[in-house]
């Protein structure tokens, strides 16, 4: 039920849920499959490499920021 609810919502609310789903992962969250019905870890493999990748473009943006700010006395 949860998969055919996200499957519905993304059909009527494509570039809301996208838009959500890249700032939750810019936010921390990392998303992932599981239940009885879900066979194979290629999905988690997916979610979990996208994750790394907000997460390691989070903290390049986050030091270019820090580099460019003046220093306090």
């Amino acid at each position: 039920m949860p998969i055919t609810a996200l499957v519905l919502l993304t059909l009527f609310f494509f570039w809301a849920i996208i838009v959500l789903i890249v700032i939750g992962l810019f936010c921390g969250f990392r998303y992932s499959f599981a239940g009885p019905d879900i066979r194979g870890d290629a999905a988690n493999t997916i979610l979990h490499s996208a994750a790394d990748a907000a997460e390691t473009l989070r903290r390049d943006v986050g030091a270019a920021i820090n580099k460019d700010k003046p220093k306090d006395i």
